[in-house]
């Protein structure tokens, strides 16, 4: 890669116009939060961590976006939503506007317990809500986008699981032979994928909602997901992909 992803496609558009599959782990930086953290510690490490990123008495500033979790918590989304979710709202975004087919997608799923051997195989110790079946953190989607879950070593996926790595395949195999195709030829060949554009903001949940039945749905179209913290951090990181630190504050 010649550059980081928001400077070839926000900021200068220098890059060769693929369709575009782009998403992120509803938990995705859990797995990099310590787990064993108190909650006074837990509240030191957010507001030490955005007062170095964001500047002095930003971490109440943000915090404000957050008023219902613990400070556990409020570390794992605060930080999954600067770094990763709202980060692919913007590549999404841009790459849209750019005329380019592009597919926002939001991995869900709770991975049950043994499904998520990236997790379960880190050192420094695994993090138990990454194994357990209580988070989907950073790279547990892997085991369903690569279509090899009868091949990773001590990996146990539940039926469900399966179907969800099933229809990610086959969307992706189909948007791969339809490379070529105008975009709404795309679009109407790799259902359940949805296009995605900044107006109504459709994006593709795979797992984490539930039918009448409280029967977990494989694959979900949703809009604006994470739309009200994505534009707050959006004034965080303007269009040039610069940090606003307020040192007055």
């Amino acid at each position: 890669m010649l550059d980081e992803p928001h400077t070839i496609i926000v900021n200068n558009g220098t890059w060769n116009r693929v369709p575009l599959i782009i998403g992120s782990m509803r938990n995705e930086t859990d797995a990099w939060v310590p787990g064993s953290l108190s909650e006074i510690e837990s509240k030191l490490l957010f507001d030490t961590a955005m007062r170095i990123q964001w500047g002095k008495g930003s971490s109440d500033k943000i915090s404000k976006m957050y008023p219902t979790y613990t400070n556990f918590e409020k570390l794992g989304l605060a930080s999954t939503d600067w770094l990763i979710t709202c980060y692919c709202r913007r590549i999404a975004r841009a790459a849209s506007q750019q005329g380019v087919p592009t597919y926002l997608y939001q991995f869900l799923h709770y991975n049950s317990k043994g499904a998520d051997p990236t997790n379960a195989m880190q050192p420094n110790p695994k993090h138990v809500k990454c194994v357990d079946g209580s988070a989907s953190c950073h790279a547990g989607d892997n085991m369903y986008t690569m279509g090899s879950v009868a091949l990773l070593p001590n990996a146990t996926l539940t039926a469900f699981e399966e179907n969800i790595s099933n229809g990610i395949m086959t969307t992706t195999s189909r948007m791969a032979s339809m490379i070529g195709q105008s975009k709404e030829a795309l679009s109407n060949a790799i259902l359940p994928l949805v296009p995605y554009d900044s107006v109504d903001e459709s994006s593709l949940a795979w797992g984490g909602y539930y039918d009448s039945n409280d029967n977990e749905i494989v694959a979900t179209v949703v809009q604006k997901f994470r739309s009200t913290v994505c534009d707050f951090w959006d004034t965080m990181t303007p269009a040039g992909g610069d940090v606003v630190v307020d040192s007055k504050e």
